[in-house]
């Protein structure tokens, strides 16, 4: 990786570390018309598997005693959050900590039922991308920061207050 990040142009090689980072100030409406699709198509199917992700809360031998194809459900749900958060990573670059902070933050606020998990963890996730592309363009102004490091910055308080947390 080294080696190609030195033979590449400065104009390329800023836009590869931008998009690394994970940012949304390149993202325009011909990028939210080709994740369209993807969303319109997979967001149901996850939505409509709600029960099963609460089903998959149990042992694999309870799941398959009532008669659950653990396997099928399981490649169901896979492919399709595979397929949801490619066509957003595509997009944005790698914003992990929004993939890890918004469920966390959604259970607390609802609930482990995944029926209403799902929705406000999307609006926790839109939520924290934008808050954080504000701050990353305000705060630090006239420098424009990547919106990863923000929520990272964000993200690393959080997650060291949960394994505070958790241990005590």
């Amino acid at each position: 990786a080294l080696y190609i990040s030195l033979k590449m142009k400065a104009s390329d090689f800023e836009m590869a570390t931008v998009w690394i980072s994970g940012s949304i100030y390149n993202a325009n409406w011909k990028y939210i018309l080709a994740m369209l699709p993807w969303i319109l198509v997979l967001v149901p199917i996850i939505y409509r598997k709600a029960y099963m992700l609460d089903l998959f809360q149990l042992e694999e031998a309870s799941m398959k005693s009532i008669g659950v194809k653990v396997g099928k459900e399981k490649s169901i749900l896979l492919l399709s959050s595979i397929g949801l958060v490619s066509a957003c990573v595509s997009v944005s670059g790698s914003i992990g900590f929004v993939g890890l902070m918004a469920p966390h933050i959604a259970r607390r606020l609802v609930g482990i039922k995944h029926r209403y998990m799902i929705p406000i963890c999307g609006l926790i996730g839109v939520l924290l991308v934008v808050l954080s592309d504000f701050i990353a363009k305000t705060v630090f102004a006239p420098a424009e920061l990547p919106a990863g490091i923000v929520i990272s910055l964000i993200g690393v308080p959080y997650f060291l207050y949960l394994l505070i947390k958790t241990r005590a």
